[in-house]
């Protein structure tokens, strides 16, 4: 699986779980080698130790929020937070009319009292509370 990016507009703690696993498996592979200076490690595996390190730093701020990780949930991109309400709303047909009289900003901004705010590589994510 490839890295987590905090340029995603949405992130799915599943995928995250996925991720750390695999990162910890080759934490556990490569740390075996306790002997290696930082110098002496190749620099693919160095990156790979931060995003692991944002990636749980990122999951105990979630959790830390009184948040189910383990169900899965979805963390929305704070500047993309407007136009997921939105999509959300949209795939309900019934009321498909509606939408052209919505004023999508302040609902979103009203919405976000139902939300926590973490960061991941200093960007605020949403997360429903």
């Amino acid at each position: 699986m490839r890295g987590i990016s905090s340029n995603a507009n949405t992130i799915d703690s599943r995928h995250i779980n996925t991720r750390i696993r695999e990162l910890e498996e080759w934490e556990a592979l490569e740390g075996a080698d306790e002997d290696l200076t930082p110098d002496e490690m190749e620099p693919d595996y160095l990156l790979a130790m931060e995003e692991l390190d944002h990636l749980h730093d990122l999951r105990d701020e979630v959790k830390a929020c009184d948040i189910d990780w383990n169900d899965g949930v979805t963390l929305i991109r704070s500047d993309h937070f407007e136009r997921w309400v939105k999509y959300t709303f949209e795939l309900r047909d019934e009321t498909a009319w509606l939408y052209t009289h919505v004023d999508w900003a302040g609902a979103a901004e009203e919405l976000k009292a139902d939300f926590a705010s973490v960061n991941y590589n200093r960007i605020e994510y949403l997360v429903r509370g």
